[in-house]
């Protein structure tokens, strides 16, 4: 992929707008609606969240590469595993049990991506997810649940989505037509205020909740490739085959040098993604550190590495920001 110019860039910007808006369109009704249906997990209320060192594992296929290495967190400690939704299968197959799973994708075939393997097991895990995820998931997982709120393209979806997610009860019998008064109802659950930044994938959310919920310190990224190399292993550890090459067919490809300096495949979409990403980096220098192993992010055209963020094997990380 070549360097974008000035005005490539203009028109990469709008597009990415333009994207947005026509994901709204098409979704703004399913998230309506899932906000409705876990309504009934939210207003239970969140656990506490706290944590240091935040590893939030994303499902490029150099996951397997590493993931054994996550292994040398100890429990307790100030080390936290944040998996992302699609890498679940491939953490459970390694004998990883994450702290905490994120998603945010309103899809009904969540709960069939997270639990494509046997050895999942959603009772020992957080889901961390938002109030218009997918209910299939939210309905079937076993563990805690988090509810928090991305904001959208627009105020007034963001304002529905709010309350949506508040609840009240009548105090009387209220018919249909009647006008009612706020004596006449009881506020049960205040709601959930949408305040993360829209635009990007699951782990730009992830990032997120990690500095401005958890307070980390560090943040390390295991399996953000924003790539791929073969098509039949999009998703680490051959898990989802079926969607991995969904997503991958959906768009033309391009190609992009690796940290390896390796010519790897990749598209706008993720491409987008990763731009995004490394401009939270340029934003919160030196936070993050890119322990993926592979992949294309922090990685500029000629292949050389943004200085804003750290690059480290995974053993490296945990070694000098856990055990250290």
């Amino acid at each position: 992929m070549t360097e974008l110019t000035e005005d490539q860039q203009t028109a990469f910007d709008y597009l990415g707008i333009q994207s947005n808006k026509i994901t709204l369109e098409k979704r703004r009704e399913l998230w309506e609606n899932n906000a409705k249906e876990n309504r009934k997990h939210y207003i239970k209320g969140n656990p506490e969240l706290p944590g240091l060192i935040i590893f939030i594992i994303a499902a490029g296929s150099s996951l397997t590469r590493n993931v054994k290495d996550l292994k040398l967190i100890p429990k307790n400690s100030r080390g936290y595993i944040m998996a992302c939704d699609a890498s679940l299968p491939c953490l459970f197959d390694s004998g990883i049990i994450p702290d905490y799973c994120i998603s945010i994708d309103g899809d009904g075939r969540m709960w069939e991506m997270v639990n494509d393997s046997p050895s999942v097991d959603t009772s020992k895990v957080t889901l961390l997810c938002t109030t218009s995820a997918s209910p299939s998931l939210t309905d079937n997982w076993k563990g805690p649940k988090y509810f928090f709120a991305n904001r959208t393209a627009t105020t007034e979806l963001d304002s529905k989505l709010f309350y949506i997610s508040r609840l009240h009860t009548a105090k009387k019998d209220i018919k249909i037509g009647e006008e009612i008064s706020s004596d006449d109802v009881e506020m049960v659950f205040g709601g959930i205020l949408p305040r993360l930044q829209p635009g990007g994938n699951v782990t730009a959310s992830a990032l997120q909740l990690a500095m401005h919920d958890f307070g980390a310190k560090k943040i390390v990224f295991v399996g953000q490739d924003f790539s791929w190399r073969d098509e039949n292993a999009f998703y680490a550890g051959h898990a989802n085959r079926e969607m991995g090459i969904e997503r991958i067919n959906s768009e033309r490809h391009q190609t992009h040098l690796d940290v390896y300096g390796r010519e790897v495949i990749t598209n706008m979409s993720l491409f987008n993604f990763k731009y995004i990403h490394e401009n939270y980096a340029k934003a919160y220098k030196n936070v993050f550190v890119n322990a993926t192993e592979g992949g294309i992010f922090g990685i500029n055209e000629d292949g050389s590495k943004m200085e804003e963020m750290e690059f480290l094997t995974l053993e490296q990380s945990i070694e000098k920001y856990v055990l250290g």
